[in-house]
């Protein structure tokens, strides 16, 4: 299996789990088919139990490196095939109870994910650098340009997370509408 040497409990769609850490790093990984330099970012979009975003401010993505609360960071990218975000669970503000985690392509290089290949996804502590969980995308992608890989979210004062692996051809504007509808293009 590629990218990396200590697996972590392999996870399948719509599983959900329990994080018993104070923080997590989420990190996608990938590989570039043949001369193919596929730019993936990961965004955040902190929500309440709606769904709904309090602010623009509550996105995570290239353009905003950090949540207001500083819960959730942009991790620089420490390699060509992988980005990752950081979140400190008990530094969320306490009207979000759900981030949703977005993988996309950027929109201006005519990219998809078939120009890429074993797409993986992993959950580990940022403290003790332990793999908590790990997800492989299975299946043929054709013309996607978005993954929604999951949620974390807040159950009963704990915090969990839900594997979706929904596809998508689309970009982070259909995600801002969805979780800022009062966003204005």
């Amino acid at each position: 299996m590629p990218h990396t040497k200590t697996m972590a409990p392999l996870l399948y769609k719509n599983q959900r789990i329990e994080l018993d850490v104070l923080s997590v790093k989420l990190n996608f990984k990938w590989i570039n088919r043949d001369k193919h330099l596929v730019d993936i970012c990961l965004s955040a979009f902190l929500t309440n139990a709606a769904g709904e975003m309090p602010s623009k401010h509550f996105f995570v993505f290239f353009g905003n490196t950090k949540s207001p609360d500083s819960s959730v960071l942009r991790i620089e990218k420490s390699g060509q095939c992988q980005d990752s975000l950081c979140v400190h669970l008990q530094q969320i503000s306490s009207g979000i109870s759900k981030v949703h985690i977005v993988a996309t392509l950027r929109n201006d290089r005519n990219q998809n994910f078939a120009q890429a290949r074993d797409f993986y996804f992993e959950i580990e502590d940022c403290t003790s650098g332990e793999k908590i969980a790990s997800y492989f995308f299975f299946g043929t992608f054709i013309s996607e340009t978005a993954i929604e890989i999951g949620t974390l979210f807040k159950e009963d004062g704990r915090w969990h997370f839900h594997f979706s692996d929904k596809r998508y051809e689309t970009d982070l504007v259909f995600f801002l509408i969805k979780h800022y509808p009062r966003t204005l293009i």
